[in-house]
C-alpha cells in the first residue's frame, strides 16, 4: 500500500469528518459545560455516535438503496425530547424554594452516555452522506485508515472540547450556554431534522 495513498485518505477522512461536524462540536461543548458533568459518559457517547455514524456509512456505500434510510429523519424526535426535558429542569429553578443561604440550586441536566450518543447521531446526517460517498469511492484496503482518521479527529475534538470547557474565564460563558442556549438548541436540531425527513411524511 503506497505511503502517498495512506497519506492523502487520512487527510482527506479527517477534512470530511471535520468540515461536517463544526454543529456536534458545538453540542459537544454544551455536554461538557452542564454542572456535574461526567466526562466520561459524554466522551462514550460521542465516540459511539462516531463508531455508528462509520458503520451505517459503510453500509449505505455497499447498498445503492436501503429502506430505513426514509426512516432517519425521526430520530430527530432524540434532540427535541432532550431539549424539552432540559428545559422543565432549568423552570424547576422558579418552583422549588431556595436552598442554603437562598442559592437556587442548578437543574441536572447531565446526560448519559446513549443519551449524547443518539443526540449527535441524529445530527450527524451531512457526515453520513459525506462518509458514504468517500468510503464508496475508497479502495476496501483503505477502509481501515479512514475508520481510524475520523476516530482521531473526533477524539482531539473531545479533548478539544473538554479543554475550552476546563479554561477559567470560559467557564461562565459555557456554562451559560450549557443552561440557555443548549435546550433550545437542541430542539431547534430536533425540528430541523424533523422537517428534513426524506420521507416528507412528517410535514
Amino acid at each position: 500500500m503506497p505511503q502517498q495513498e495512506v497519506l492523502l485518505t487520512v487527510a482527506l477522512a479527517g477534512t470530511a469528518f471535520a468540515s461536517t461536524s463544526t454543529d456536534n462540536f458545538l453540542l459537544l461543548i454544551g455536554f461538557f459545560a452542564q454542572p456535574g458533568c461526567s466526562r466520561t459518559q459524554v466522551m462514550a457517547g460521542y465516540l459511539a455516535a462516531v463508531a455508528g455514524v462509520l458503520m451505517a456509512a459503510k453500509g449505505l456505500s455497499l447498498v445503492s438503496e436501503l429502506a430505513v434510510a426514509n426512516y432517519l429523519g425521526w430520530l430527530g424526535m432524540v434532540p427535541l425530547g432532550l431539549g424539552i426535558y432540559q428545559c422543565t429542569q432549568f423552570t424547576q429553578i422558579f418552583r422549588k424554594p431556595a436552598v442554603d443561604a437562598g442559592v437556587p440550586p442548578a437543574p441536572d441536566g447531565r446526560a448519559k452516555w446513549p443519551a449524547v450518543g443518539l443526540v449527535m447521531l441524529a445530527n450527524s446526517g451531512d457526515t453520513l452522506a459525506v462518509l458514504t460517498a468517500f468510503l464508496a469511492d475508497t479502495k476496501p484496503e483503505l477502509d481501515w485508515i479512514v475508520i481510524l482518521a475520523v476516530l482521531a479527529v473526533a477524539a482531539a475534538g473531545g479533548g478539544l472540547a473538554m479543554r475550552l470547557v476546563a479554561i477559567d474565564f470560559l467557564q461562565p460563558l459555557f456554562a451559560a450556554f450549557s443552561r440557555f442556549v443548549l435546550p433550545f438548541l437542541l430542539m431547534g436540531i430536533g425540528v430541523y431534522i424533523l422537517l428534513n425527513s426524506p420521507t416528507d411524511t412528517l410535514a
